[in-house]
């Protein structure tokens, strides 16, 4: 998510490249897709590399894990569609403390350091909500060969959302 809103926010406002491409027969929403494309490309080599590194240690478990890189591929496609939708928000570099503030809950209340059943019953119908719980639900149930229908639902609901968020970011980018 940071790949798609600190690097367009410096070709945005610092550097002005999209000023530049957008002088070619380019359209902000090609500007846009190769932006998502770009970051998601990285990421897709950052999981592949995680999950080999998971296998040579011994940690990997099972073959399954290989299903957790389309699903790191994913998780990464709809995180990189809101960080772009985000960085059309940031007006300074003051403005990413913003981002922090809500990166940060994000991750620690993820469910991946403490299982939810550890939360106070307030803060886990909290975590319950929060993007990132099904993302590592869905993975970790993948490396344990627990398949059920609470995974189908999980999955199914991170592969719909990417359309909301390129639809948002399409509609924040054609405003800029």
């Amino acid at each position: 998510m940071i790949d798609s809103i600190f690097n367009p926010f410096f070709r945005l406002k610092i550097s002005r490249t999209y000023d530049a491409i957008l002088a070619t027969p380019l359209e902000v929403t090609d500007i846009a897709l190769g932006e998502v494309l770009w970051a998601l490309v990285r990421a897709t080599m950052y999981a592949a590399s995680f999950i080999i590194c998971m296998a040579l240690l011994g940690d990997a478990g099972s073959p399954w894990v290989i299903l957790c890189w389309p699903g790191a591929i994913l998780t990464s496609f709809r995180l990189q569609l809101f960080g772009l939708a985000a960085c059309t928000y940031i007006r300074s570099w003051q403005d990413f403390d913003k981002v922090a503030i809500v990166q940060m809950p994000l991750f620690l209340f993820s469910a991946t350091f403490f299982p939810i059943t550890l939360y106070p019953r307030w803060l886990g119908a909290i975590v319950l909500d929060l993007p990132a719980l099904p993302i590592g639900d869905v993975a970790a149930r993948v490396l344990t060969r627990a398949f059920d229908w609470i995974m189908i639902m999980r999955a199914s609901y991170l592969s719909s959302s990417p359309l909301s968020a390129s639809t948002l970011r399409h509609v924040r980018f054609q405003r800029i």
